[in-house]
């Protein structure tokens, strides 16, 4: 089920856009490295807001 999300629900997001049938989430404010340990742990804190908020289902339950 796709939803629309604001920057207030998210905010640890630096941006929070609208798109069709939903939103895009800006983790960071530079480009997405996957490397950069701090741009992962980032994505991970505002995936954890999201399934706190019900936003987000899981796909993986081990953890």
């Amino acid at each position: 089920m796709r939803q629309a999300v604001s920057g207030q629900q998210l905010p640890l997001a630096v941006d929070v856009l609208p798109a069709p049938g939903g939103s895009i989430v800006v983790s960071v404010d530079e480009a997405f490295d996957l490397s950069n340990k701090e741009h992962i742990r980032r994505a991970n804190e505002i995936e954890m807001e999201m399934n706190d908020l019900g936003l987000l289902a899981v796909t993986d339950s081990t953890f």
